[in-house]
């Protein structure tokens, strides 16, 4: 069977299934998504937490160490970055 306009070799027919499908290898598990829902959920929290702690910083030294921290945490963060 060859695939012509817009159909799927598997005879599935439907080029809108060949765009919302993903396949076995592309797609994660819903156990393996899980955990990595709860360390982005867990990793904004502690950002929002800092940023706050870090606003609200007295002196030199609280300031310091709070955006050390959060440089640490923004050394593997995509996108935008976390100290402005």
């Amino acid at each position: 069977m060859t695939a012509k306009d817009g159909e799927l070799a598997s005879g599935t027919g439907s080029p809108l299934y060949s765009a919302l499908h993903i396949s076995e290898e592309d797609g994660m598990s819903a156990p393996s998504r899980r955990p990595e829902i709860r360390r982005r959920r867990t990793r904004k929290e502690k950002i929002t937490q800092l940023r706050k702690r870090l606003a609200a910083a007295k002196t030199d030294g609280d300031r310091a160490r709070i955006t050390a921290k959060l440089h640490k945490l923004s050394i593997a963060s995509p996108g935008q970055p976390l100290l402005k």
